[in-house]
């Protein structure tokens, strides 16, 4: 495994605890200050504090708070550079196996001649979407582990995987590109990652989807269908809409460049959706995938 991944890894994963420790440092700091209100009563605040209050001196905690939030976009910016850097070494990543293999029973197990740190797993799991200490071949500190008592279908399966891990770093080198071009495409695929992502990335029906943006019923017909057959970005099961690795990748660094996808906005701003007239028992997958645009 390479130094170059190793540090960037680590680097990564320092990171990631600064945001983490920032972000509370700001959800504390914005109850002290503005109790339980929203970020439009945060705004309110300010604008009443800055005409209104006389304090001076020590800088208050609105002065804080926008200095926490600096600091907080500075690293994720560092973050974004750190995660490129890794994605470019998992595109031909190799783990330090040390030529064995470990079969008499099931699992079967690939040892490393040197262990690999936890932070790092961590980082590169991170940075593809996905755990790759999970599944059926799990990438450990010390081997690469699969659960099936065949040697042979072992092998085929760590191969399969590392093939996989060097795809999906591949696809999420033009994670920025794609944000662009999400960014320049109809409000509407916007807001159905958005809309998917706030909902914990649990199933969701195209009705389901429809009424968290705040449209009318049938508005998604084509375009949800285009961008699952098109994009890497959606996947669909038995019960509904899912994002992929790469879609949560993309509105995740959408919201952070563009903030909410206009479209989700301005319906949170200005309608409530009620009722539809139209039943959720209606098929969608009868649904033709034709107008996409």
């Amino acid at each position: 495994m390479r130094q170059e991944l190793i540090d960037a890894a680590k680097e990564y994963c320092e990171a990631q605890s600064r945001i983490e420790e920032i972000e509370q440092e700001i959800d504390e700091l914005r109850e002290e200050t503005f109790g339980n209100g929203s970020k439009q009563t945060e705004e309110k605040a300010k604008e009443l504090f800055s005409e209104l209050s006389s304090a001076e001196g020590e800088s208050s905690n609105t002065e804080t708070l926008s200095e926490l939030r600096e600091e907080e976009s500075e690293i994720k910016e560092r973050l974004a550079k750190l995660e490129n850097d890794l994605l470019e070494n998992l595109v031909t990543v190799r783990f330090p196996m040390d030529e064995t293999i470990q079969g008499n029973k099931r699992p079967v197990e690939f040892p490393f001649s040197e262990s690999v740190s936890q932070d790092v797993l961590d980082a590169i799991s991170s940075a593809l979407g996905e755990d790759i200490g999970d599944g059926e071949v799990k990438i450990q500190t010390g081997s690469i582990v699969v659960d099936t008592a065949s040697i042979d279908d072992a092998i085929d399966a760590v191969k399969t995987e590392i093939s996989d891990i060097r795809d999906r770093a591949d696809a999420n080198l033009n994670v920025p590109e794609q944000v662009q071009k999400v960014k320049n495409r109809d409000s509407k695929v916007a807001a159905i990652l958005y809309v998917l992502h706030e909902n914990d990335n649990k199933p969701m029906t195209k009705a389901e989807v429809e009424d968290a943006i705040g449209l009318d019923r049938g508005d998604l017909r084509g375009q949800l269908y285009y961008v699952l057959e098109n994009d890497p970005y959606l996947e669909k099961g038995e019960d509904g809409f899912t994002l992929k690795p790469n879609g949560i990748k993309v509105i995740e660094r959408f919201v952070n460049k563009y903030d909410v996808p206009e479209l989700v906005s301005n319906s949170a701003n200005t309608q409530e959706k009620g009722g539809s007239e139209r039943t959720d028992n209606e098929s969608e997958d009868q649904e033709e995938v034709t107008a996409y645009e």
